[in-house]
């Protein structure tokens, strides 16, 4: 089907694969996709006035001392037993690398604060007694 100028658009369809080519009627195809071809003009006009900047927006973890952390995360075992990552990602306002970096310094050490159980992946955090 033309859309004027801006371009292209067809569907794609299919029917049952177990049926007769002479059985396939209306009733049991379907639509599977739905393409857009724009045509060049379109894109060259999208091109020529679309003003593209950089946003300034950046997510950057908050920093915390150990202290605070440490109290955030007193806080939280009040009502809690254990922590996940995306949890403490949440509370602390940290990126998932630092949060990452963060329970692992705090699951080791002479004195750990945190102990971890589960795989690697999906770990859970509980406070150390």
């Amino acid at each position: 089907m033309q859309l004027g100028d801006l371009g292209t658009f067809s569907v794609g369809i299919s029917g049952p694969n177990a049926i007769k080519r002479k059985a396939i009627n209306a009733t049991n195809l379907e639509v599977t996709d739905v393409y857009f071809r724009p045509r060049k003009k379109l894109i060259r006009d999208i091109n020529r006035k679309a003003k593209f900047e950089s946003t300034r927006l950046k997510h950057h973890s908050i920093e915390y001392s150990d202290v605070e952390i440490e109290a955030l995360l007193t806080d939280f075992f009040k009502d809690h037993s254990f922590i996940t990552r995306r949890e403490f990602e949440s509370l602390c306002g940290l990126t998932r690398p630092t949060a990452v970096r963060r329970l692992k310094e705090l699951c080791s050490g002479k004195y750990p604060l945190l102990s971890r159980e589960g795989p690697r992946n999906s770990s859970i955090y509980f406070p150390t007694p």
